[in-house]
């Protein structure tokens, strides 16, 4: 893994996938360990739906390994503290407070200043986006959390217009901040694939950069377990309120926050033919953006060809068996007690006999088909949020998000060009990706040009 990432190798689209495509269950050995790893729905839906064969939790090793980084928390837990911890993770995310939008628009009047202004033709600047919307999420996700934004975006702007200098390295909106997270979200990763070998490739800076990123957790939970109020006015309730009426253990409080903070930036956008069927600029409705059906493919597809978290794996608590892959492939196959087992979301995404000649490429238009739409629900050929017990509680708050910010992506924009001289151009529009917590594009860059009429 580490010497395809120096040689500059795409880990899934060069090394994880590609022998999925032509065996869809095969027995990989890392580190001694043999895994299985399957790309089959049967199998994924046994791994998910039966909750008395595998093990709801990760390998021991990489659950230790996540803990270093992500704490102890509804993601690297079990039994009855990982109950505890969906019971309260629960409440935050009710139809009511999903539905309230009021800060992703105010965090998006910030994003669009961070594209840059117009020329004299209403084009910006080529600009890599990756960075504003991280610093995005970022905002949408501290407020959803504690009640009030981190404010990234602004400081960023402020930093950009000589305001303030990044004198602070606990600042998210500061470069200094933006690498250390990403240098967590990788050293997770190489901690889950190298096991107990993991330390012999961690250097002080990746503890350091955990340090950086846990001071906006930290300065956070110390106010809400002093009691203090929150400065803003319209600081809204957010998920630490919650959590400090259950717990006052600010390790336990920043552990749970921490899961939280790693998330994906989606950047596959519809810009040639959504902007036919939206409204002209004003903010709009939960219930106008849940009818535009050409925008839920758009999301669908941007899920299909990335999804938050390209792997993930299961323990087998006994001998049990999986339903395919054994013999040519169709027969079942033996699964030992304690064997890993782990489905490649992102293989399985790109299968071309499921989803067509054309899997590989971006066409929201294959979710006109029948047979495409049957995956949805309880299909498990499209799995982009896991189902079964641990279905992801922020599910449809994400979509709600991603489909609200789209449309108003193309209410200011109704043309996004890529830079010609960028990688992702001279690689055959091939998105360069990175792996952590979840999977992220490493560079975008792109241009946009202004709608006719304003946006608000």
């Amino acid at each position: 893994m580490l010497t395809a990432k120096k040689r500059g190798k795409d880990l899934l689209d060069d090394l994880f996938a590609p022998p999925l495509y032509k065996y869809h269950t095969l027995e990989r050995t890392t580190l001694g360990e043999q895994v299985i790893e399957t790309t089959e729905r049967e199998n994924t839906k046994m791994i998910l739906a039966t909750k008395s064969r595998f093990r709801a939790v990760i390998h021991i090793t990489h659950a230790k390994a996540c803990e270093q980084i992500l704490g102890y928390n509804v993601f690297t837990s079990d039994g009855p503290f990982w109950k505890h911890s969906r019971a309260m993770f629960r409440p935050q995310f009710s139809r009511e407070l999903i539905n309230d939008l009021e800060s992703v628009e105010n965090a998006l009047q910030l994003f669009f200043q961070a594209l840059g202004e117009f020329d004299h033709e209403k084009w910006t600047g080529y600009v890599d986006v990756v960075p504003p919307v991280y610093r995005l999420i970022l905002d949408t996700s501290t407020e959803l959390l504690f009640g009030e934004s981190g404010n990234a975006q602004q400081a960023n702007l402020d930093m950009q217009a000589g305001k303030v200098k990044d004198t602070s390295i606990g600042l998210p909106g500061g470069d200094e901040y933006n690498a250390a997270f990403q240098l967590c979200s990788y050293w997770l990763l190489l901690r889950v694939r190298m096991g107990n070998l993991a330390g012999l490739f961690e250097k002080s800076e990746h503890y350091r950069a955990l340090n950086i990123v846990r001071q906006v957790p930290d300065s956070y939970i110390a106010k809400a377990i002093k009691g203090e109020k929150r400065q803003s006015k319209q600081a809204k309730f957010g998920l630490l309120s919650s959590l400090v009426e259950h717990t006052r253990d600010q390790t336990e409080l920043r552990d749970q926050c921490m899961r939280n903070s790693l998330c994906w930036q989606r950047h596959h956008l519809g810009f040639d033919t959504m902007d036919v069927v939206l409204p002209d600029s004003e903010p709009i409705s939960i219930a106008e953006s849940a009818g535009c059906r050409f925008l839920q493919h758009v999301i669908n597809e941007s899920l299909r060809l990335f999804q938050p978290v390209a792997l993930n794996s299961r323990d087998a608590v006994k001998d049990t068996i999986l339903p395919v892959g054994g013999g040519d492939g169709t027969k079942p196959i033996a699964v030992r007690k304690g064997q890993t087992v782990r489905w490649n979301i992102y293989a399985m995404h790109r299968r071309k006999d499921i989803w067509g000649e054309d899997a590989l490429e971006f066409r929201p238009e294959r979710w006109e088909d029948p047979r495409k739409t049957r995956f949805l629900g309880s299909g498990w050929a499209f799995n982009p949020f896991p189902g079964g017990p641990r279905l992801c509680l922020g599910q449809q708050y994400a979509l709600t998000e991603a489909a609200y910010c789209i449309v108003r992506l193309l209410q200011k924009y109704d043309q996004i060009e890529l830079d010609p001289n960028s990688a992702a151009a001279k690689d055959g529009l091939r998105t360069q990706k990175s792996l952590g917590a979840a999977q992220a594009p490493t560079e975008l860059r792109l241009r946009f040009h202004e709608a006719n009429g304003p946006c608000a």
